[in-house]
């Protein structure tokens, strides 16, 4: 459970700063129970999870990162670490894990 000051800090919710038709193409909701989920435009698909907090590192687990999907269907997992989604935090920003190193492109604003 979110405990210490750091994970405190974390919690709240996440807007991309890219945008698919008006709109961010990816919402992180990280509740104070240490599950998120996501929200994806125009995928009634539910991404839900569990976080943790490791240095300053956000490491998001979730049943559908496990699922194959098709090539031409939506994402609904959104860095490339294996099995998982992994976030740079730096302030009220997450940066999302690449093959090397972070991605300062698409990157989360926390938000609320």
């Amino acid at each position: 459970m979110a405990g210490c000051t750091g994970e405190k800090k974390i919690i709240g919710g996440y807007y991309s700063s890219c945008v698919l038709y008006e709109r961010p193409d990816l919402v992180l909701i990280i509740e104070e129970d240490s599950t998120f989920y996501y929200e994806i435009p125009f995928v009634k698909e539910e991404v839900k999870g569990t976080w943790v907090l490791i240095k300053d590192s956000l490491i998001l687990s979730s049943p559908a990162f496990e699922i194959k999907r098709e090539r031409l269907t939506p994402m609904l997992k959104h860095t490339e670490a294996e099995k998982r989604d992994v976030y740079l935090v730096r302030k009220k920003k997450l940066f999302r894990k690449a093959k090397e190193g972070f991605s300062k492109s698409c990157y989360l604003l926390r938000v609320k």
